[in-house]
């Protein structure tokens, strides 16, 4: 299943391709960002190519559910201690 990503003008910002049928709760869901664009667009934002990554049964652990990719002023920069698995 694939998802778009919306503004509030309904303008697609972002895509997102699910590995699993339901994409579960999107609150303890997060992004990786794995690569990027080298051109900024007319905004001065750029493309991200990520992976969703959700939470595991162990404590700061997150397992991939999907891949896609978002523009980067639509993402909010955290660093958490999580590993990836």
């Amino acid at each position: 299943m694939n998802y778009a990503v919306l503004d509030s003008s309904r303008v697609e910002r972002g895509r997102i391709w699910y590995d699993i049928k339901s994409g579960g709760d999107l609150y303890t869901e997060r992004c990786v960002v794995v690569g990027r664009d080298s051109c900024k667009d007319e905004r001065g934002s750029r493309k991200y190519y990520i992976l969703v990554v959700g939470l595991t049964n162990v404590d700061g652990e997150y397992t991939r559910v999907g891949a896609g990719w978002i523009q980067s002023d639509y993402v909010a920069r955290q660093r958490l201690s999580v590993r990836v698995v």
